[in-house]
């Protein structure tokens, strides 16, 4: 365990999302640096969890619900007419074959 690979977790385990492991604890046990921007996560983490947040509007919710909603419905509306074009374009190709079959076999002369 090296001070870059434990660069990259140490904002983790320090909003507790993160257990160290066995060998990133020996880490951070010896090394001063790592300690340092260990602390510095904790004291950014105490500094945003201190902040008095504003309460959202009464309809956030429900507007961003709404949102989602008419998305994921547009979404499927294109996935739909996709699926749609691709099920008319086989039977068309099983309409023309079929067709074509039936000529060459003299049933259409």
């Amino acid at each position: 365990m090296d001070c870059n690979q434990l660069d990259t977790l140490i904002e983790a385990m320090a909003d507790g999302t993160l257990e160290p492991s066995p060998a990133e604890r020996a880490h951070l046990e010896t090394c001063t640096r790592c300690q340092a921007s260990l602390e510095h996560a904790h004291q950014i983490e105490r500094f945003l969890g201190a902040r008095n947040l504003p309460a959202p509007p009464e309809a956030f919710t429900a507007g961003v619900m709404a949102l989602i909603s008419r998305e994921r419905w547009q979404t499927e509306r294109v996935f739909d007419l996709g699926f749609n074009l691709a099920v008319a374009a086989g039977l068309l190709f099983i309409l023309i074959g079929a067709a074509g079959l039936a000529w060459s076999l003299g049933f259409l002369t």
